[in-house]
């Protein structure tokens, strides 16, 4: 998380939408993640259906960023 958090406040790679996997779904670790700089956040083991659903909306987010 601390390489998140360094990676979402440089210019250069702020705008690199970020899906953090994680084993714990505690509020906590969802909410660190978030705070870091995390777009979304997936548990593992994870539905592949629901990773892709996640994967094309953080690209549709990030195409509409730069437009």
């Amino acid at each position: 998380l601390d390489l998140l958090n360094r990676l979402s406040n440089d210019q250069r790679y702020g705008e690199i939408p970020v899906l953090v996997f994680s084993t714990s779904a505690d509020l906590d670790s969802v909410q660190h993640a978030f705070a870091a700089g995390a777009d979304d956040f997936l548990v593992t083991p994870y539905d592949p259906a629901n990773l892709e659903h996640k994967l094309e909306k953080l690209m549709t987010l990030a195409s509409q960023s730069k437009a």
